[in-house]
């Protein structure tokens, strides 16, 4: 594979134009075959918001491959376009051990975004974040309620046998409990799904869109 064609896909990306769409994915294609995913970052930190958002898109499709530029992804989590957040803290889920303790921690925190999609996403980042992920975060969680909610979640929010303290937490006045409490609703819906049905009826949008489309999501995956 030449890596000239993959800097001039590149750089198709960066200057957009009408196939910069075909380019991304023969970019990722380059990229599981040995092309250097550490270029990315000239899309991830250029001047254009449609190169960021491609870069980003691109970070989350590489899967495991995303760990050897994690501090790509970190800068992925506090850029000011929606998409770059968004990917980012799908590539975090994917590609971060325990050991990713910090960047763990920033993508949760993202529940708090002022973007109704990344909040969802981050409470999907919650429901299917390992144990050990969720153990490796909570040291760094910034906010000490988040940290307690973390490490409920890593303990009762994912036992069925606490089912009505999570229904409970569902019509919380605190939003950011709710949320949690959607997660965990996730995390145990195929032992019990009463918690999920519940957060897909709940007045808060955040949380009833979550649990509309985890309920899909375990319908399909149940014979």
């Amino acid at each position: 594979m030449s890596i000239q064609e993959g800097d001039e896909l590149i750089e198709q990306i960066r200057t957009g134009g009408d196939h910069s769409g075909e380019a991304a994915n023969e970019l990722l294609s380059r990229f599981h075959h040995g092309y250097p995913v550490r270029n990315l970052s000239r899309l991830t930190h250029s001047d254009d918001d449609e190169a960021v958002k491609t870069g980003a898109w691109l970070i989350s499709e590489l899967g495991a491959e995303a760990i050897s530029i994690l501090d790509e992804v970190e800068y992925l989590l506090g850029h000011s376009i929606r998409n770059a957040r968004f990917y980012a803290i799908e590539a975090v889920l994917v590609a971060a051990s325990a050991e990713h303790g910090a960047l763990l921690a920033k993508a949760l925190m993202l529940i708090s975004d002022s973007d109704s999609a990344v909040r969802r996403l981050a409470i999907r980042f919650l429901a299917r974040a390992t144990a050990e992920q969720l153990a490796g975060a909570i040291p760094h969680v910034p906010n000490g309620h988040v940290a307690d909610l973390t490490a409920w979640l890593l303990s009762d929010g994912s036992d069925p046998a606490h089912m009505q303290d999570i229904l409970d937490m569902l019509n919380d006045p605190d939003k950011t409990t709710r949320m949690f409490a959607a997660a965990s609703s996730a995390r145990i819906a195929i032992r019990d799904q009463r918690a999920l049905d519940r957060a897909a009826e709940s007045d808060d949008p955040d949380v009833r869109v979550f649990g509309e489309r985890e309920q899909d999501l375990l319908r399909w995956r149940r014979p």
